[in-house]
């Protein structure tokens, strides 16, 4: 059976410094390599710039040990029971959300909630 090359897969960074003057590489999100060699980018989060000047992102390839890692991980949170393939509100579809960690279902929102009020207020 011919099995296709998987495609490059890349990690997206951007230095943060620190108030000590040292940086710390934040994950930003992540890439993949297209057919023509292309990357597309998807962000989780988008950095604000800390002093004037251009913003600074790093494309990195991820590695064979960090797709280990990686697999590693995912393999224990299975192996634990914390990755849960059935859906969140159970099979039989009743609750609008998740049970609290005491099992009763959360409250209703009131009707007046912050975000109806949030709507009727002027800017």
């Amino acid at each position: 059976m011919f099995q296709q090359p998987q495609r490059k897969m890349f990690k997206i960074l951007c230095p943060i410094e620190k108030p000590n003057g040292t940086k710390w590489w934040m994950q930003l999100g992540s890439g993949y390599e297209n057919k023509d060699s292309s990357v597309n980018m998807y962000l989780n989060a988008v950095p604000v710039p800390q002093k004037p000047g251009p913003l600074t992102l790093q494309l990195r390839e991820v590695t064979e040990a960090e797709l280990r890692e990686r697999d590693q991980r995912r393999a224990s949170y299975s192996s634990r029971g914390t990755l849960d393939s059935s859906p969140p509100h159970g099979s039989s579809g009743d609750a609008p959300y998740p049970a609290t960690p005491s099992g009763a279902p959360y409250p209703a929102m009131p009707a007046s909630s912050s975000v109806a009020a949030a709507q009727d207020t002027p800017f």
